[in-house]
């Protein structure tokens, strides 16, 4: 019998199908949703509550085809072409579908840039600062 932390049966995904808890905040959180649900019940239209009920109780069996349900979605979404430029995921069937995201993420993702990365297209102004700083205030540094 498994007990749930803190964060209810997600945090128990999170830690035993990373890709597939990873996926259920995103664009692709149907098919995340649908492979959770087919490993623990059998079938990918359960509920929520279905799938919590389950979980509550799943033994070492559920948990592996969770497992094993994880490395499969991750190897689909390796099979996807992600146009972020143009916000389209397209299938190994040539299905698309568009995506919105944040034009700020969007940005971040396409150079990128992480949190250091855009502190860092700044650096120019970052010493300027430090320099004139240092002089106006040159206690400070002592």
């Amino acid at each position: 019998m498994t007990s749930f932390a803190k964060g209810g049966w997600k945090s128990l995904v999170r830690a035993v199908a990373p890709a597939l808890a990873t996926a259920l905040g995103t664009p692709l959180a149907g098919l995340a949703v649908a492979a959770i649900s087919d490993a623990v019940l059998g079938k990918p239209d359960g509920s929520e509550q279905e799938v919590e009920a389950a979980l509550a109780v799943a033994g070492p069996d559920v948990l592996l085809r969770l497992k094993d349900a994880d490395r499969a979605f991750t190897l689909r979404m390796r099979e996807l072409d992600i146009d972020l430029e143009n916000q389209k995921v397209t299938t190994p069937s040539g299905r698309q579908f568009g995506f919105d995201i944040e034009p700020f993420s969007k940005h971040c993702l396409m150079n990128g840039l992480d949190e250091i990365g855009l502190t860092l297209q700044h650096a120019d102004h970052i010493r300027a600062f430090e320099t004139k700083h240092r002089a106006v205030q040159p206690w400070l540094f002592l």
